[in-house]
């Protein structure tokens, strides 16, 4: 707390000499802005037509918020390019050789080589980076030109200002210059020029990415092609035309086999089944089994209807329609003479059989020809589906390669038609890309009245920022200061028993009132060291101190002074002071005694100090204990002491060395802090009457604590 209060008493003891300087620092800063030129301001806004709708978007994306701030900030960076600085300087040069504007003076084309006509289709030339006339020489005198008209690349640049609005899609340009003519021509041509800009980098980015999807679209369709030659080749070498359909008709054929086969196994079970159930009932006491081995004729026709049986199912198998139909006629003819010859054989035999015998007999005789003839059929089929296999088996093969070859080819055909869509895509960003992008809203007009000068804010700032400058520099000051300025911090850093404190005295000029109070603050001080002096019991009392100030030995004659004050009579050897009398005989109470010669009166000294009783108390001043032994010569004497130490010094580590001797050797009467400052002995003495302004007394009372 101590520092904060050092801090703010040294504020209001110097605050006029800050005031004084900030005042002259503004009074500088004043003059030398006193023909400070005049600013004017064009400004224009624009409009960014982002596709943020994905219905109209031409690659049906809407941007992301990423993508948005990152288009900004290339516009940005775009517009901070040379390339556009450079174009408005060809510009500005055309215009006023066309006259289009007038602050530019007269170009002196003709000390260049060329005609005004020539220049200006030269600086066309060059503006539309097309080949021209215009060499580096030429250009170095244009810009020299330029320069010396003040319309450089570094002044264009510190003129322009662009920047988004918030998070909208406008963008606001703003030209400062010293012209309002050339402030209005710089931002409108500024954003024509970045308008085409943006449009030529970004058609020029679609047509770098066109050219590779141009390549890879040439290469899909090679691939594409090249798939589609393998599976022609493939199939003409295995004469393969319809491989899918073949090999489905190669499956239908082959249910249709088995779905017979199912047929003709379950017949010939039938069959078989009803011949045993004839057997048996033929197996009786009445069994009249005819002999049909004496009808060569029956056996014939049945052998017969076999053989048409076995042409009939080849037929069927082959697809013949006209052969089976007539197959199928003979058999019914065959089957109608079988049954006529066996009624008429019935007919002929000399027993009388039974119809139901003759019945039996002609329903085994049908089932043993149809069991023959279905595995007649049986055969046939089988050798038919081994056939099918070995021919189907060939295919094999052919059917995964085949497929496999499809595949491909439809992988290159995706291919294909993806490159191709997104060629068409890119065609029409280029066509679209960077049109209608930047729109002017707001055209920059010619500034009416210059901007606000900003000179007294300059000045205020100056001013403030001197005061600033220079109390940081005190306050930074004190924080490093270690000097002794207060009791406060002396009883911090030294265990000596502190028990006066002096203020300084004041000048004459000073306050009356405020003297006198410090003159007797200085008295009551001498008093309280006097009266430790007189309860210490010793006669003789050295005076030390490690640094000397001019008004140590006059604090001694006061301290005299005082003695004489109470009733004593007090003698005072100052050996502070450089006398060529070597002559110790005492005509006052003062002695002065050169500490170089001090030896040699070594019993004259000690004869004064111990038998002179005219004098009740003697105080002997030594030299600074740090620089000299002085104090050990007297302390042969007297070990009593008081200890001076004068504030604004640094209690360092010889202070403290010396206050551990004189602890340790010597009996320390009293310790006296003087020079201080009216203030700085309040925290040892309490308030100091002193005339104080309201202001003063309100802080005073703040760090106090007294807030109300």
């Amino acid at each position: 707390m101590d520092i904060v209060i050092r801090i703010l008493r040294n504020l209001l003891k110097k605050w006029y000499y800050f005031l004084a300087l900030s005042v002259v620092s503004a009074a500088a800063i004043f003059y030398l802005t006193r023909n400070e030129a005049k600013k004017y301001m064009s400004e224009g806004k624009v409009l960014i037509n982002l596709q943020n709708n994905k219905g109209i978007s031409l690659s049906d994306e809407k941007m992301k918020p990423l993508e948005v701030i990152t288009f900004f900030n290339n516009l940005i960076e775009l517009s901070k390019s040379m390339k556009i600085i450079e174009q408005l300087k060809l510009l500005a040069v055309r215009d006023r050789i066309l006259d289009h504007h007038t602050f530019l003076p007269e170009i002196p084309t003709s000390d260049w080589g060329f005609t005004n006509e020539g220049f200006v289709d030269a600086l066309n030339n060059k503006i539309n980076d097309a080949p021209g006339q215009l060499n580096d020489s030429i250009i170095s005198k244009m810009d020299y030109f330029l320069f010396e008209n003040g319309i450089t690349a570094g002044t264009i640049q510190d003129a322009l200002k662009i920047y988004r609005i918030g998070g909208s899609y406008f963008m606001k340009v703003e030209v400062t210059t010293h012209n309002p003519q050339l402030s209005e021509y710089l931002a409108n041509h500024f954003i024509h020029i970045l308008k085409k800009e943006h449009k030529n980098s970004s058609k020029k980015s679609i047509q770098n990415h066109r050219a590779i999807i141009e390549e890879l679209v040439k290469k899909s369709k090679a691939e594409l092609d090249k798939k589609i030659d393998e599976l022609e080749s493939y199939k003409v070498k295995n004469n393969i035309i319809n491989l899918g359909e073949h090999t489905k008709a190669i499956v239908n054929y082959i249910v249709e086999l088995e779905k017979r086969k199912t047929h003709v196994l379950s017949s010939i079970a039938v069959h078989e089944s009803s011949k045993n159930q004839v057997m048996e009932k033929l197996s009786g006491d009445h069994e009249l089994m005819p002999n049909t081995d004496s009808y060569e004729e029956i056996m014939e026709l049945k052998a017969s209807l076999e053989n048409l049986q076995q042409e009939h199912r080849k037929s069927h198998l082959s697809n013949e329609i006209e052969s089976t139909d007539l197959l199928e006629q003979v058999m019914q003819e065959h089957q109608n003479s079988i049954k006529n010859n066996l009624l008429a054989f019935s007919n002929e035999v000399v027993y009388d059989p039974s119809q139901v015998q003759l019945n039996l007999a002609f329903r085994y005789l049908d089932h043993d020809i149809g069991v023959t003839s279905y595995k007649d059929e049986l055969e046939v089929l089988h050798d038919e589906m081994a056939r099918v296999d070995r021919y189907s088996s060939k295919f094999a093969p052919f059917e995964s390669t085949i497929v496999t070859l499809d595949k491909e080819i439809e992988t290159a055909r995706k291919t294909y038609l993806l490159m191709l869509n997104k060629l068409n895509l890119t065609e029409s960003l280029h066509y679209g890309s960077g049109e209608n992008i930047i729109e002017m809203i707001d055209k920059p007009k010619v500034p009416v009245k210059p901007l606000p000068s900003k000179r007294m804010i300059l000045v205020a700032a100056s001013g403030l920022g001197t005061f600033i400058l220079l109390t940081a520099g005190l306050v930074f000051g004190l924080l490093l200061d270690r000097t002794i300025q207060t009791a406060t911090q002396f009883e911090r850093e030294s265990n000596l028993p502190l028990v006066a404190a002096y203020p300084k005295k004041l000048e004459n000029g000073a306050d009356r009132n405020f003297q006198l109070t410090v003159e007797s603050i200085i008295r009551n001080q001498h008093a309280k060291v006097c009266h430790k002096i007189i309860d210490g019991g010793s006669k003789a009392v050295m005076i030390t101190t490690n640094h000397v100030e001019e008004e140590l030995p006059q604090m001694v004659r006061e301290l005299q002074e005082c003695f004489t004050q109470l009733g004593y009579k007090a003698l005072v050897i100052n050996s502070l002071v450089k006398s060529e009398n070597d002559d110790l005989n005492i005509e006052s109470d003062q002695l002065e005694i050169d500490s170089n010669k001090i030896y040699s009166k070594h019993l004259e000294l000690g004869s004064i100090i111990d038998n002179d009783d005219r004098y009740d108390f003697i105080l002997i001043l030594v030299s600074p204990i740090s620089k000299s032994s002085d104090v050990h010569f007297w302390r042969q004497f007297t070990r009593h002491l008081i200890h001076m130490h004068p504030a604004g010094k640094v209690y360092d580590q010889v202070d403290k060395r010396t206050e551990k001797l004189l602890l340790s050797e010597f009996n320390v009467v009293a310790t006296g802090l003087y020079n201080l400052s009216s203030e700085n002995v309040e925290d040892f003495l309490g308030e100091v009457p002193k005339r104080r302004s309201w202001i003063k007394r309100k802080i005073k009372s703040l760090l106090k604590g007294q807030l109300l």
